[in-house]
């Protein structure tokens, strides 16, 4: 089962990013977009979403944002 983005301390995103071979310097726009509802249904195409983390979170292996 993958991990929820919500909840996710700033370090452990960065650590996901690095997982996903995503600089984790990308780590600050999704943990403020988190952090801030920012995300739209499609998390990919959420506002601040740089290139490199649209594609790995396109992906199946990339944590999702559960709206528990």
């Amino acid at each position: 089962m993958r991990a929820s983005l919500e909840g996710l301390r700033y370090e452990a995103m960065e650590a996901a990013l690095a997982s996903g071979d995503v600089n984790p310097v990308h780590a600050r726009a999704l943990f403020s977009a988190v952090q801030r509802k920012l995300i739209r249904e499609d998390l990919p195409h959420a506002e601040g979403m740089l290139p490199p983390v649209q594609r790995w979170l396109g992906t199946e292996d990339a944590p999702k944002l559960c709206r528990c």
